[in-house]
């Protein structure tokens, strides 16, 4: 979104999420859970973190100038790139 359709970076985080989260988690989730893949108790632990933490970050996100958001984000990546390519 930000390098195809020029979006802001802000505009892209809340595009994404807006766009993926309710079809592809809720299918996905289903899925996994008919095939016994899922432990319920810790999903709903899970899901108050992430609700938790999605608010704050959202919150803090908007907050900051569109270059730091950008940095810090990318840092994000490369740690996350690191750590797979890495393994255990």
């Amino acid at each position: 979104l930000i390098l195809v359709l020029k979006m802001k970076e802000l505009d892209a985080f809340g595009t994404s999420l807006a766009a993926m989260v309710p079809p592809a988690g809720l299918r996905g989730a289903i899925e996994y859970y008919r095939h016994g893949n899922t432990n319920v108790k810790y999903a709903a632990v899970l899901a108050l973190g992430l609700l938790i933490g999605i608010y704050f970050g959202a919150r803090l996100a908007v907050s900051l100038p569109p270059g730091v958001a950008r940095r810090i984000y990318g840092g994000f990546l490369l740690v996350v790139a690191i750590r797979f390519l890495a393994g255990r």
